[in-house]
Parts: structure tokens; C-alpha cells; sequence
């Protein structure tokens, strides 16, 4: 099953065509939304920078554990990789 893509000027896919579409049909693809995907202005998503509203919590020491969690992602082609440590608090 060959595959065509038209791109535009900056490389993205605008059209995505099939050489044989009967082929595509019978195990049940349907088109994908090219046109819908991406970025785009909508009233259900958000808008940056993302404001959350943050409050104090005063509480006893007593009432909480910490835990240290660790993350490495590896990089690729021998890059450093990204190790980052996060202190966690959670209610007991």
C-alpha cells in the first residue's frame, strides 16, 4: 500500500492520498481529520499561559509523607540525558 502526502510550505501534511483506495477500504481506515489537527482556537481549550490559582495550605508537618521521585528520560544520539528529582508531599 503506497503512500502520497502533499506538505505545505513549512512541511506539514495538508492531504494524505492512498495509491490504492480500495485497498484502504476494506480493512476499515477512514480519513484522517489533517485539516482539524493541530492547533487551533476553541472555547474548551486553554490559552497561555495557563493561569492556576494557587492557595496556602497551612497544616501540621504530621499530616503529610514526602517521597522523592526520580525521572530520566534517555537522549537521543548519545546527548546528555534529562534526569530531574521531584519532592513530593502527600496527605496521609
Amino acid at each position: 500500500m503506497a503512500l502520497g502526502v502533499d506538505k505545505d510550505a513549512e512541511g506539514q501534511p495538508v492531504r494524505l492520498e492512498f495509491k490504492n483506495e480500495a485497498d484502504v477500504k476494506t480493512i476499515g481506515f477512514e480519513a484522517l481529520p489533517v485539516g482539524k489537527m493541530g492547533l487551533y482556537q476553541d472555547a474548551r481549550r486553554t490559552t497561555w499561559p495557563v493561569k492556576h490559582l494557587v492557595r496556602q495550605v497551612n497544616c501540621r508537618r504530621s499530616d503529610f509523607r514526602c517521597y522523592n521521585i526520580f525521572f530520566e528520560a534517555p537522549a537521543p544520539h548519545g546527548l546528555p540525558s534529562y534526569r530531574q528529582e521531584l519532592r513530593v508531599s502527600v496527605a496521609v
